[in-house]
């Protein structure tokens, strides 16, 4: 029952819980004192796209439970109060906040402006927004992973870990792999991080697999250049020059060519500048995470105080609510730009600031954990402010 409802006790449980202070308190001071508590349509959210495919399957597998949903639904107590089959009831939850936040948008609409009750539901609509703003994150992050679990199930003899934090799924097609005078045309998966080139499977045994893998290309320390001359085959090289080698791929046409160099070209240019410990999903390879351990994040949209699970692996900085947490809340990608200085606002707390991206304000529990993380920070290339080493990093040297 939880693998299709997830948390759905607990949700309800909250919904109570709003319903019992509405009818007590003033709207947008309710739902103030709520938006924590609506965290917990994250893990519902999350689990949804699995749940959703496990409650086809049954119906399609087993006509018993097919006929118990059916008679459920027929049920006088259902069709009384909705017309919704149970697929349709199942994503009620994952509507709820943005609802929610029209339904406060339409009360301040028509609401008085002056008065304490007009500046309660204000706040009240910035800190849904945020809360909405982090639900449609967990919505594409869910979809991420379902769709990176699908591309990992298609594919036998599989080397990569496909399913990671940081990588995203962005286009798939035939192209040739060319060396030589020879050629083979292969099917392509291109990720943000890595191309991946996979042959037609020959297995009959498991529909699910289409392709094996062969191999895959990453974005590190890689150029991409166009072979202009080549109007036959439509071709592009990967080059490593620190490898001193190069991979030859055509295309069907220029077009196809074009759309391609295109999304590999953004993809290059997004990588970090340098990464050594940037983890591929090796299975017999694995890198762990340079440091990892609880810090105290400052909001962006809603300006509280929060603790969260950080990684730090490579240059990027991994946030968790939990330690245990598949996905992450978030994840800043560090380099030269950054420069760590002494936040006033609590002790033992840094912004970590960049010239035209978020700031970000970080609390170590303790003067020697934040002096840790700034020792393991220092590594990605961020720049630590005198007084930051003065204050941390001194006693240490």
């Amino acid at each position: 029952m939880k693998s299709i409802f997830s948390n759905i006790e607990a949700i309800i449980n909250c919904g109570e819980v709003l319903l019992s202070k509405l009818r007590k308190e003033d709207v947008g001071e309710t739902f103030l004192g709520m938006a924590p508590a609506f965290e917990l349509y994250k893990e519902y959210i999350t689990n949804y796209n699995s749940a959703n495919n496990l409650l086809k399957s049954l119906i399609k597998e087993n006509n018993a439970f097919a006929q118990c949903i059916k008679k459920c639904e027929q049920n006088a107590r259902c069709v009384n109060n909705t017309t919704l089959d149970l697929f349709s009831i199942l994503i009620q939850p994952i509507q709820r906040i943005p609802r929610y936040l029209l339904l406060l948008e339409a009360l301040h609409k028509h609401m008085g402006k002056n008065g304490e009750e007009h500046s309660l539901l204000t706040n009240a609509i910035i800190v849904m927004r945020a809360v909405a703003i982090e639900v449609n994150q967990t919505i594409r992050e869910a979809d991420d992973l379902l769709q990176l679990e699908s591309i990992q199930q298609s594919i036998e003899a599989n080397l990569l870990k496909l399913v990671e934090p940081h990588r995203r799924f962005i286009h798939a097609g035939e192209l040739k792999k060319m060396w030589g005078k020879d050629e083979e045309e292969l099917h392509f998966f291109l990720f943000n991080d890595l191309l991946l080139y996979c042959t037609e499977s020959r297995s009959f045994t498991n529909s699910k697999i289409k392709y094996r893998f062969l191999g895959f290309l990453s974005f590190e320390n890689v150029s991409l250049e166009d072979l202009d001359t080549d109007t036959r085959n439509y071709s592009f090289i990967l080059k490593y020059s620190d490898l001193g080698k190069f991979y030859r791929i055509g295309a069907k046409n220029f077009s196809e060519k074009q759309e391609w160099m295109e999304l590999i070209r953004r993809q290059i240019d997004n990588k970090r500048l340098f990464a050594p410990e940037e983890e591929f999903g090796l299975n017999d390879a694995l890198r762990p995470s340079r440091m990892m351990g609880y810090l105290t994040k400052r909001g962006q949209k809603v300006p509280t105080w929060k603790r969260r699970f950080f990684k730090l692996k490579g240059t990027t900085l991994y946030y968790y609510t939990t330690p245990d947490d598949v996905l992450p809340l978030g994840s800043i990608t560090l380099n030269s730009h950054y420069t760590v200085k002494i936040s006033k606002l609590r002790s033992n707390s840094v912004e970590l600031s960049h010239p035209t991206d978020r700031c970000y304000y970080l609390k170590g529990d303790t003067e020697e954990v934040m002096s840790s993380w700034l020792e393991a920070l220092q590594l990605t290339g961020v720049t630590l402010d005198e007084d930051v080493s003065q204050m941390f990093l001194s006693r240490n040297s």
